[in-house]
């Protein structure tokens, strides 16, 4: 799941840069457009009513990920534990990491 995230959202293309109808996309294209539906689903419902009103317009998985996520999933990245890593490991670690950010704004006001 972690690549159709990584690999933004997935519609499918016909030769001419088209979008293809669904009924001739294969079955390798209906299931990494399956994934990214449930990655988006899964972080949308991470999300808080506030963060969720400015995301839950994009489209793909990728697009929901924020900047100051960005450290975190570079040390996932470096640390090569993504096949291992469940969803929702990955939504708790991420969970984690918004807490310690809030409480590092709150010490600076």
């Amino acid at each position: 799941m972690w690549d159709v995230v990584e690999q933004r959202n997935y519609i499918p293309l016909d030769q001419a840069g088209n979008k293809k109808p669904r009924a001739q996309w294969t079955e390798e294209q209906k299931q990494r457009f399956v994934l990214n539906s449930k990655a988006h689903n899964a972080l949308m419902c991470a999300l808080s009513e506030e963060e969720y009103t400015k995301v839950h317009s994009f489209r793909s998985a990728k697009q929901i990920l924020p900047r100051k996520w960005r450290p975190q999933v570079t040390t996932f990245r470096a640390s090569k534990n993504m096949e291992n890593l469940s969803l929702e490991e990955l939504i708790g670690l991420l969970k984690v990491h918004e807490l310690e950010l809030q409480q590092d704004d709150a010490g600076r006001k």
